[in-house]
């Protein structure tokens, strides 16, 4: 029902995070009021939250990402941090305390 509004939901949720499934509803019943009407509410619902999660997800696979980097494996005394990208960041030469 929703599959060919997606991108426009996304964009809106894109646009506005904080935007919530019932603003999300009135935009769509004012973009086709006889094909949109309260009835989809939970329909809307479960699409935004399916967006949050995803969204989550990748914040969390990015900030991981991140903080990963600072904990590199260390290569002839350099530091180096792969990336997704598949390249690869070399720090300065530390020394190692024990």
């Amino acid at each position: 029902m929703l599959d060919e509004l997606h991108d426009q939901m996304r964009a809106w949720l894109a646009e506005d995070p904080g935007v919530t499934a019932t603003e999300i509803l009135e935009l769509l019943k004012a973009v086709d009021p006889e094909r949109f009407t309260d009835k989809q509410a939970r329909t809307v619902q479960r699409a935004v939250k399916q967006w949050r999660a995803r969204e989550a997800r990748r914040i969390i696979i990015a900030d991981t990402a991140a903080i990963s980097c600072r904990y590199s494996e260390r290569v002839g005394g350099r530091e180096r941090c792969s990336t997704a990208s598949g390249l690869t960041h070399r720090g300065s030469p530390t020394a190692v305390h024990r």
